[in-house]
């Protein structure tokens, strides 16, 4: 025997590790893939012979839209009503909190230029913003300054007629109520005016 060789080790083959269970959660990935029909064959065996005992991804599985069809995309008018219809509640509280700020200042006395601002503004905002709603400022802003006068009326009745009360009522009230829709009127028209100027910019544009 030659001092040189070494002594052969018989060969032992190593048991291959057992496969590890496969999950909900790989099925459940697998799933989409072989309801569009792009799987291997592997993973759709793989998939149908789990959902046979797993209830729960059997659920899921029946559950998935069939081939080929397309999610369901939200409707778009509905969604814009809903845009709009906040839109417009929120409009409502600036136009609201707009003309009160205006009849404070008016009331108090006090700078009272500052409502040569604000009605215009509030109206103009609500212009910019929906064509309808800026349409109730003039009437509102007026009709609160009849109503805010009518304890004058009721003051005055008490001394004089009827007749001649109304008749003071009306010559004190009705002009500051005028002046005040006129004054939403002309922010409305530079709402206009200004919204007419940027949409003229920006179609002219290259």
């Amino acid at each position: 025997m030659n001092e040189n060789t070494l002594p052969v080790t018989p060969k032992t083959e190593i048991p291959a590790a057992a496969a590890p269970p496969v999950t909900c959660a790989v099925v459940q990935d697998l799933m989409p893939l072989v309801r569009d029909g792009v799987a291997s064959p592997d993973s759709e065996a793989l998939v149908k012979a789990h959902i046979e005992t797993c209830p729960d991804c059997r659920a899921l599985w029946d559950s998935l839209p069939a081939a080929g069809t397309a999610p369901a995309r939200p409707d778009d008018a509905a969604v814009l009503k809903t845009v709009r219809t906040h839109v417009r509640l929120w409009l409502l509280v600036v136009v609201v909190v707009g003309l009160a700020l205006g009849m404070a200042v008016l009331n108090s006395g006090r700078a009272t230029g500052l409502i040569f601002v604000i009605f215009p503004l509030t109206c103009g905002i609500a212009c910019w913003l929906d064509d309808a709603i800026w349409k109730l400022v003039p009437p509102f802003a007026a009709v609160i300054i009849l109503i805010q006068s009518l304890p004058s009326l009721m003051h005055a009745m008490q001394f004089t007629t009827f007749a001649s009360a109304l008749f003071s009522y009306l010559w004190g009230a009705c002009p500051l109520a005028v002046v005040l829709a006129v004054l939403c009127l002309l922010g409305a028209l530079a709402a206009r005016l200004l919204r007419y100027a940027v949409k003229g910019k920006g179609k002219n544009k290259p």
